[in-house]
């Protein structure tokens, strides 16, 4: 950041009144930083456990016991995608900043080790950083005040599937294809935790993978890091028509929870909303101008 001094100078002209400011800029000072909010970052590792806990769920990603632990690795590549950073160049620009990258627990690596690292994560060891996650969340629920904690941890769960395109601009990228918008892109399917605010699991997919094939694995270990975060109320998990199927339908119920699904529009489905009695039809719960019936449609098979 630059030095910036500043000099006010006023003066009347006949029924208003001016003011300069002057403002001169200077050399760039390095103790100065534009990322000292890396300083919340620290905290929550040393309040929480952040790195302790991935490295003891992702496990080792080197043969060597030297350098940055898994853990770290993760933290650092949190922390550039905290400061704006979209791509691997983000490491090295925040080790520019000598005193931003020293407001971290451990060091950021160059990209070129970045990469080497980032290419160690298979699925199973961005599983364990889901589970460190469900940790991690139970701890930071506990220091609550005990009202709002309860009503997390003993009301209802509602878990949200959805899914967002991420669109590139290469071909040569991994798991990536054009989508039905006609964008080269990768597709992140994700389910979330509504009342906590987080996420329990993820996966990057190429941009015509189908939620409905995912689901089913990604269902399981979203209960299980609900339940590792310590909420023990019913889970409802709700998904838009593109989890509309069977199988998600039997997962979640397999798991002990409610469903809602939204349902393709269809002739079916119309008929059998078309016959529901207009006296049946009530207001909504905190949706305006909304209505609701109860039908008796059901899906083939």
């Amino acid at each position: 950041m630059n030095k910036i001094s500043r000099r006010r100078t006023a003066f009347r002209a006949p029924g208003r009144r001016w003011t300069r400011l002057n403002a001169q800029l200077g050399g760039v000072d390095g103790s100065l930083t534009e990322n000292g909010g890396l300083v919340l970052v620290a905290e929550l590792d040393r309040a929480l456990g952040v790195t302790a806990a991935l490295d003891a769920a992702v496990g080792p990603v080197k043969e060597r016991d030297r350098g940055l632990s898994g853990g770290e690795f993760a933290l650092a590549l949190a922390a550039v995608q905290l400061t704006g950073e979209d791509h691997l160049v983000g490491f090295d620009r925040l080790r520019a900043d000598v005193v931003g990258e020293g407001l971290l627990p451990a060091p950021v690596p160059p990209s070129t080790t970045a990469a080497t690292l980032a290419a160690r994560f298979d699925q199973a060891r961005r599983e364990g950083i889901e589970r460190a996650c469900a940790q991690v969340t139970a701890r930071a629920l506990a220091g609550l005040p005990v009202a709002e904690r309860a009503r997390i941890l003993a009301g209802r769960v509602t878990v949200d599937l959805d899914a967002k395109d991420i669109e590139v601009y290469s071909t040569r990228k991994e798991q990536v294809v054009r989508s039905y918008k006609g964008e080269v892109s990768g597709r992140v399917h994700a389910a979330h935790w509504a009342q906590a605010g987080t996420v329990l699991a993820a996966d990057l997919l190429d941009g015509r993978s189908d939620g409905r094939t995912h689901a089913p694995g990604q269902i399981d270990r979203a209960v299980d890091a609900v339940r590792t975060a310590g909420a023990t109320g019913p889970v409802l998990i709700q998904g838009d028509t593109g989890y509309y199927a069977g199988k998600v339908a039997e997962k979640i119920a397999a798991r002990g929870c409610l469903f809602r699904l939204g349902v393709p529009r269809s002739r079916p489905l119309w008929r059998a909303v078309a016959a529901v009695h207009e006296d049946d039809w009530i207001d909504a719960l905190d949706y305006p101008t909304a209505q609701v019936a109860v039908l008796a449609y059901a899906p083939p098979g």
